[in-house]
């Protein structure tokens, strides 16, 4: 298992357990749809880093008898399950909360609060991707490959997926910040819904 990437998993890890924390709160101070759509996407990211752990230790292990290959593949099975989890877990999720919103809407409130954790989500975010990205340079320079072609041909299924993972939450959290600003700007909360829908395609 590769050192930088099981730091990647484990930043990422921390990172969407303490924006999943913060937005929840928010949502329930709010009554944002879009931050509650963001706080299913981060406990889903949460439990995604878990499986991709998992997957990066089993695809670890050595030859066997029964698997004289190794157990490499194994890595993209736990991947695949990531990309599962994400759209039943996040993505239907927040299409359905978009859709409730605009059928029973609910009022903003303490919209400032909702900014703060967006704003502090983002950095949280940000850091999580800038450590993947760093593994990620350093791996292309170590093989002398320039960034974008080692990622086109990336064979780490764990790196490659905590980098689209952060690369997507980083997406949500600004369609929630429109989303969030429109709705306070004009009184209208059809965008905070909207924004829940966008954050449902964007997973």
């Amino acid at each position: 298992m590769s050192e930088g990437t099981a730091r990647a998993v484990f930043a990422a890890f921390l990172g969407n357990l303490a924006i999943a924390i913060t937005k929840a709160t928010a949502a329930a101070l709010t009554g944002s749809g879009a931050l509650l759509a963001e706080t299913a996407h981060s406990i889903a990211d949460s439990l995604n880093q878990i499986f991709l752990y998992v997957g990066l230790r089993r695809s670890a292990r050595p030859a066997t008898e029964r698997h004289p290959l190794g157990h490499g593949k194994e890595g993209y099975f736990w991947a695949l399950v990531v990309a599962l989890f994400l759209f039943f877990g996040g993505g239907i999720f927040s299409i359905y909360q978009a859709y409730d919103r605009l059928v029973h809407p609910h009022a903003v409130e303490q919209a400032a609060v909702g900014f703060i954790v967006l704003g502090l989500s983002m950095v949280f975010e940000m850091f999580s991707l800038s450590v993947a990205v760093r593994e990620l340079r350093h791996a292309a320079g170590a093989d002398g490959i320039p960034v974008r072609r080692f990622f086109r041909q990336l064979q780490d299924p764990a790196l490659r997926t905590v980098i689209y993972e952060d690369s997507a939450a980083i997406a949500g959290l600004t369609a929630a910040t429109i989303g969030l600003a429109l709705t306070v700007a004009t009184g209208d909360h059809r965008f905070d819904a909207l924004a829940s829908a966008v954050i449902g395609l964007v997973l």
